[in-house]
């Protein structure tokens, strides 16, 4: 990846003053993917722009964030194993949040690193994994930590693909508001309404009778779960001791037979090592013998010219004498000791068979354990904390089981009847009502902040309009109108003809701008926003996700085509560009 130096737009203090809302991408890390083969992506708080000519392979990043964090909406509308680069059989995709502590927090509390690695991998046989921090994970668990980050994959709010504009523009009322309440963090209180009128039914004081009758039927039979686990654990720990006296007996039976083994290897050895010094010393003393020999026939008169020749005769048969008997009195002694170690491996073998042949009469009275025998310290140790265990027990009756069975089954005669009563529970309204006037007092507060800062914000953009609330009186049905009118005509809904694709594209990025302070993610990812618009709007919007973002704080990652205009405040640029077969980023 090339990478040059940092020039951003504005001073760099000031990115760090305005600092991130929780959480940010620091980097995304594409490997095989699409048309980049490796390419690493920076990303800094605040607003980051990816520039780039067409088919350079700036929407392919969207696509990988979206990937990486289990967007729903990219799994359902291509076959993932087509996102491989060509001739690779393995992807990965990287979204690296950073986890920098903030005054003492981190913000994403449950992991103790600087940075939280998602990842992703893709095989060409469609298969794919999820880690975090180079642990598996399945999506569950996945997405369940990212809606504790505030961030939901599939919500067009936090990540938006090029075509989803049109899909946003397309939606019903209904479905606008829905998706506004869950990006805002308003949306659970929507659910309690609807769970409320799916549930609730009955008459309160048929359900508070039985549900005392329930209380003290779950008494009774959490005191009888007691007795009846403690008698489960009673059977489970004796079954055990069974299983490890069995083991222990098998591990007396095979630690002996090793030891005779060893017995009679080391005796062998030893009457093995008897042989040999025996036929040293018998070959010694041969050579002893001669010597004597030869020494007694030096003694003869020699003629008077030889005398210094047999005396050294003399001397160095005497010094082969002295040394070979010294050699044959080791040998003896050497002997001696090889003999009594003899004697006594003897008897120790003579001890150890006769054990041995105990210790299998005991081991072959009960089965063998499968698998690899432990030793017989280890076994006691576990065999006498069984023995505790099931002395603390103390006696348990076998009643006791017929006995919890008994109340079981009044219990769930109790809770059955119970559920039967909460499928009524409709006379509750005090409670739904509640929920109903939170939701609408939240709604509207909601739709009217937005629409003041979508007024404000359409205006710089050259257009008028306004977001309303409709049938808002009614969970169920109620929807959030989105109109603009360009040109001096009068606002007319999004979705009407009456506005081109440029307007329709100014009027969601306006609508985008006006949630921003809003959205509870801490990053948004937008591609393309100003596809449709002219040069002259183009900036003009930038300049205005510049200045909402500088507000709302958080982190947004925009793709738009073409060079980036100039924008005041703090901005990071990335470019990128196809050379060859592939995809380069550079900073900017």
């Amino acid at each position: 990846m090339e990478k040059a130096a940092p020039n951003h737009v504005g001073e760099r203090g000031a990115v760090e003053k305005l600092g991130p809302r929780g959480t940010y991408i620091k980097e995304v890390v594409l490997e095989n993917f699409m048309s980049h083969e490796y390419s690493r992506i920076p990303f800094r708080p605040g607003l980051n722009l990816i520039a780039g000519p067409n088919g350079a392979g700036k929407s392919s990043i969207v696509l990988a964030i979206a990937v990486a964090l289990g967007q729903t909406r990219t799994e359902r509308s291509r076959r993932l194993r087509d996102l491989i680069r060509r001739g690779r059989d393995l992807s990965r995709v990287t979204v690296v949040f950073d986890n920098s502590p903030v005054e003492g927090r981190r913000p994403i509390p449950w992991f103790r690193e600087d940075e939280v690695r998602v990842s992703r991998y893709i095989r060409a046989d469609g298969t794919y994994w999820f880690e975090m921090n180079y642990r598996t994970v399945d999506k569950y668990e996945l997405t369940s930590r990212l809606a504790k980050m505030g961030i939901d994959p599939d919500n067009m709010l936090v990540i938006m693909h090029q075509g989803t504009m049109a899909e946003f523009i397309s939606m019903s009322p209904t479905e606008r508001l829905v998706m506004v309440e869950e990006a805002a963090g308003l949306h659970e209180y929507r659910e309690r309404v609807l769970r409320a009128m799916r549930e609730m039914a009955g008459v309160e004081a048929e359900v508070s009778k039985t549900q005392d009758l329930l209380r003290r039927a779950e008494e009774t039979l959490g005191v009888w779960r007691a007795k009846y686990e403690k008698l489960l654990e009673r059977r489970r720990l004796e079954e055990r001791a069974r299983e490890l006296r069995a083991e222990l007996a098998w591990a007396k039976y095979e630690r002996q037979r090793e030891l005779v083994n060893q017995l009679e290897a080391e005796l062998e050895s030893t009457e093995t090592e008897v042989g040999e010094v025996e036929s040293e010393s018998a070959q010694l003393s041969k050579v002893l013998a001669r010597l004597k020999e030869d020494f007694r026939g030096v003694g003869a008169a020699p003629p008077a010219g030889e005398w210094s020749e047999v005396w050294k005769r003399i001397l160095d048969l005497h010094e082969r004498i002295v040394d070979s008997a010294v050699r044959r009195a080791v040998l003896e002694y050497r002997l001696r000791e090889l003999r009594a170690a003899a004697s006594r491996l003897r008897s120790r073998l003579k001890r150890a068979r006769s054990e041995l042949q105990e210790l299998e009469t005991e081991a072959k009275s009960v089965e063998r354990p499968s698998g690899r025998l432990r030793d017989p310290d280890e076994i006691l140790e576990e065999l006498r904390l069984v023995g505790a265990r099931l002395a603390s027990l103390g006696d348990v009756s076998d009643d006791v089981e017929r006995m919890y069975h008994r109340y079981l089954q009044t219990y769930k005669e109790i809770r059955e009847r119970l559920d039967q009563l909460e499928e009524n529970r409709r006379k509750i309204l005090e409670a739904l009502q509640e929920r109903a006037e939170f939701w609408r007092r939240a709604v509207r507060r909601l739709v009217s902040e937005v629409d003041g800062e979508f007024r404000e914000i359409l205006g710089r953009l050259g257009g008028i309009g306004y977001v309303r609330l409709v049938d808002g009186e009614e969970v169920e049905s109620a929807g959030l109108e989105v109109s603009a009118g360009f040109r001096g005509m009068d606002p007319v809904p999004l979705e009407s003809r009456a506005l081109s694709g440029g307007e329709r594209a100014t009027t969601v990025v306006a609508f985008m701008l006006s949630l921003q302070r809003h959205v509870r993610s801490p990053i948004r990812v937008i591609d393309e926003f100003d596809v449709h618009m002219d040069p002259a709007r183009r900036e003009v919007a930038l300049r205005e996700f510049a200045r909402v973002l500088s507000q709302a704080g958080g982190q947004s990652i925009l793709v738009t085509p073409g060079p980036p205009p100039r924008v005041e405040g703090p901005v990071h640029l990335v470019f990128v560009q196809r050379v060859g077969e592939a995809s380069r980023v550079a900073e900017a």
